[in-house]
């Protein structure tokens, strides 16, 4: 049997039924087949407030392509890391 989705095409329609309504924080594998573009889609499809690109692409000459291909589809706030970066999550009490 052959599955419905591959880490090639868009999958996150598969994963909005099982998201709370307003989803903190997305991080999204944005190399290779899949463009920091899509990774916007998704976040917008989710309703994430955040998103976090991780494994640039070597297709991005810098973090501010990267930045502004996500932004083009997506208005949330945006964060690509550096190698060994921390991102503090607050969660309520």
């Amino acid at each position: 049997m052959k599955p419905d989705f591959s880490d090639t095409r868009p999958i996150h329609d598969k994963f909005a039924p099982y998201t709370p309504e307003v989803l903190d924080l997305l991080i999204h594998d944005t190399t290779f087949d899949t463009f920091a573009s899509d990774a916007g889609i998704a976040g917008t499809a989710l309703n994430a407030q955040s998103l976090t690109l991780f494994h640039m692409s070597p297709r991005y000459t810098s973090i501010d392509a990267h930045l502004k291909n996500a932004a083009r589809v997506y208005t949330g706030e945006v964060f690509v890391p550096a190698n060994l970066s921390v991102k503090e999550i607050a969660f309520p009490q």
